[in-house]
């Protein structure tokens, strides 16, 4: 066997595991950004529910799988939680544009990142067609 086509072979192979991280890690945080994004759509949608809505009844959660009836007053404010159980008031209609732009900022991510993905799983596939064919001279040589 030659040494250069064992250093190849090795290169190759460290290149791929290197890859393979990457997209892994790049996997999880597609995953992460799309769950924000269903999260931030799903406050979108319930937001707009209220649009018609003068006062309406709701559920109340307290704690868990306790709920107490109670009825929404003001559907022109809402409590923002900031962490800390501090809270700031928004007007509804910020809030539909705060989350309307995080929700197209996270789209534009996934996408992105999307992108990122199928380019590193190409150049995986490039990647271990090169270690194929550097094994395969490597067994023809040692012949």
């Amino acid at each position: 066997m030659s040494p250069n086509n064992e250093q190849k072979l090795n290169d190759a192979l460290i290149r791929l595991e290197y890859l393979k991280r990457e997209l892994e890690d790049d996997i999880n945080t597609l995953n992460i950004l799309q769950y924000t994004q269903e999260s931030v759509g799903k406050s979108l949608l319930g937001l707009e529910s209220l649009k018609d809505a003068n006062s309406f009844e709701i559920m109340v959660p307290y704690g868990s799988d306790i709920f107490f009836p109670g009825k929404i007053s003001d559907t022109e404010h809402a409590l923002v939680g900031l962490g800390n159980n501090i809270f700031k008031k928004v007007d509804v209609k910020t809030l539909k544009e705060k989350l309307t732009n995080n929700f197209n900022e996270l789209n534009s991510n996934i996408e992105k990142l999307a992108s990122t993905i199928n380019h590193l799983q190409e150049e995986g596939e490039k990647l271990e067609t090169e270690i194929n064919n550097i094994y395969q001279q490597m067994l023809g040589k040692g012949k």
